[in-house]
């Protein structure tokens, strides 16, 4: 479990838990953490059962994406670990499934991101295009918490702060794997982003900062519409302050 990016799996439980009209059950634990005073955590229920089930598949959609870009001993690692996790990755299938969650739209399109890129560099397409597939992901997971949680009216606008979310993260990553990409020759946002506009264009701190604010603001006006019923500063600490600081 400590493997996984449990800040992500706490926050898509919190916001599940936020809008459900029953305070969640907690439980005292160490978080893997055996050496550690217990504090209270999420016991269990959908909120939490579709956290951890969306960690897991994200896990699955990161070890294909490494397998896709390292070569040697790297790669090799990634297939061996998805080897090695594959009835817990089938099982987060199944959890996710029996929700109504669309795991497969949704893994098409994380599927799709590979000839997203390719029709960039190819065939000229708009780089902006390369963030979808992680915008649409991102949309599909936040919007499904509200359905979890019997909050119907949430799911459009969480979809829409999903969107942006999974845009300005996908930013993020691009911004600091950019001198590593480059140096590999692997695909990068925003060096495609630099290359379609004129010589003078803006450097990528810039233009990462322009896409950043820009998503930012659209998180914001999408979030004055989500109704919960506890945790919402919590929730807007990390969503709205800390994760644009990264």
């Amino acid at each position: 479990a400590r493997f996984l990016v449990n800040r992500d799996a706490a926050f898509v439980a919190l916001l599940a838990a936020a809008q459900s009209p029953s305070p969640p059950a907690l439980a005292l634990s160490t978080r893997c953490q055996p050496w550690r005073k217990p504090m209270p955590v999420l016991d269990s229920g959908p909120g939490p059962a579709f956290a951890g089930a969306v960690t897991l598949c994200g896990l699955e959609a990161k070890l294909d994406d490494e397998r896709a870009d390292e070569r040697g001993l790297r790669a090799a690692g990634c297939r061996a670990l998805a080897a090695l996790t594959r009835s817990r990755f089938d099982r987060a299938h199944a959890t996710l499934a029996a929700s109504g969650f669309p795991v497969a739209e949704v893994r098409r399109r994380l599927d799709a991101q590979q000839r997203c890129e390719a029709r960039i560099l190819d065939q000229g397409a708009d780089p902006a295009e390369a963030a979808q597939p992680s915008a649409q992901a991102f949309g599909a997971i936040l919007a499904h918490t509200a359905r979890v949680a019997g909050a119907e009216r949430n799911v459009e606008p969480l979809s829409v702060a999903g969107r942006y979310l999974g845009a300005m993260v996908y930013t993020l990553d691009a911004f600091q794997d950019l001198s590593d990409d480059q140096a590999h020759g692997r695909f990068n946002f925003l060096a495609a982003q630099a290359g379609s506009r004129r010589s003078d264009a803006a450097p990528a701190s810039q233009m990462a900062g322009e896409i950043i604010s820009a998503c930012q603001w659209q998180i914001r006006q999408a979030w004055q519409a989500v109704e919960l019923l506890r945790y919402r500063p919590l929730l807007e600490a990390v969503l709205l302050v800390g994760l644009p600081a990264r």
